[in-house]
């Protein structure tokens, strides 16, 4: 956890979380990976119910996320590796249900993500609409959920694979998308596990700006990485001013479609699911205009080198 990347919700409440895991808690090591000076090296009495706890303190020059997650992985001694953001809060079924689904033969378990706003519920309707927007993507187009994609902050895998797929250290966002082609191209069998659910803090602002914004210009500067997959277009000097809108229509069309799939597997009834699409629309728009400029941003050079998280 580096605070001044993520201020949006302290890790204690991610901990806080894990402390009421329907889940023997002495099978469990808990790993807390940060800058140096940002660790805290008090143990509250609450912490001796785990198994085990450390703490990796990086090099700042070290302590990017990506590099973080692979520091943690390999400070664990697990047979089985989680991750988790200290904006997250895991719901209580989350370690029951990556242990049932790694054990169960998958060798990475991918969860619904939702996303909790100090006014409002992970499981309230704007709340699952923005989640739908953001991570629905998640989720592919089978009878039974499936994922095509992860998300670093709510993934798990067998300790054998995560050792040999560490997560790419670029500075991008998309890194997670990176390995998830890796994995998938390398056989690995990913599932998609309902009950793995946890909720990533937000605020409005950072969903339209740190969300949204920064999946617009990261999204068309990863055109450039052959492995990253992109609808082709006409190239030329007016056609790419073009290209933005298009293709953020494009991904506008499917979140309606995707908003069916994850009422699913975040539990809401059909009715429900109906009543919440002008919501869904809502917010699709704001998203998608958020996402065109910041490609537009991209063409222009006015975007950050680096991803903030």
């Amino acid at each position: 956890y580096n605070e001044e990347h993520a201020a949006l919700a302290s890790h204690d409440s991610a901990i806080d979380c894990l402390l009421r895991q329907e889940f023997p808690l002495d099978e469990v090591e808990l790993v807390l990976t940060g800058r140096e000076g940002h660790i805290d090296e008090h143990v509250p009495p609450e912490w001796s119910r785990f198994g085990r706890v450390v703490r990796v303190s990086l090099h700042e020059s070290e302590s990017h996320y990506w590099q973080q997650k692979n520091a943690g992985r390999d400070a664990s001694t697990g047979a089985i590796v989680a991750w988790l953001d200290s904006d997250m809060t895991p719901e209580p079924t989350w370690l029951a249900a990556i242990a049932e689904s790694i054990e169960g033969g998958a060798d990475v378990s991918v969860g619904p993500s939702l996303f909790r706003h100090p006014r409002f519920s992970a499981h309230s309707p704007l709340m699952l609409a923005a989640a739908s927007v953001s991570w629905g993507f998640v989720l592919a187009r089978c009878p039974e959920p499936a994922p095509c994609a992860l998300l670093a902050h709510n993934v798990a895998m067998r300790r054998s694979v995560a050792v040999s797929f560490p997560f790419p250290t670029g500075d991008r966002s998309y890194q997670s998308t990176l390995l998830y082609y890796d994995l998938r191209d390398a056989g690995a069998r990913i599932v998609y596990t309902p009950l793995q659910r946890a909720a990533h803090a937000m605020t409005f602002a950072w969903w339209i700006k740190t969300r949204h914004f920064r999946t617009g210009y990261e999204t068309y500067d990863a055109r450039q990485d052959s492995r990253f997959p992109r609808p082709p277009f006409p190239h030329g000097r007016v056609l790419r001013w073009a290209e933005p809108p298009v293709l953020r229509s494009a991904v506008a069309v499917r979140d309606l479609p995707h908003w069916f799939r994850f009422r699913r597997v975040v539990g809401t009834s059909r009715l429900g699911a109906i009543a919440t699409v002008p919501l869904v629309g809502a917010m699709s728009v704001i998203a998608r205009v958020s996402e065109t400029a910041g490609m537009y941003a991209s063409l222009l050079g006015r975007t950050p080198r680096s991803a903030r998280f």
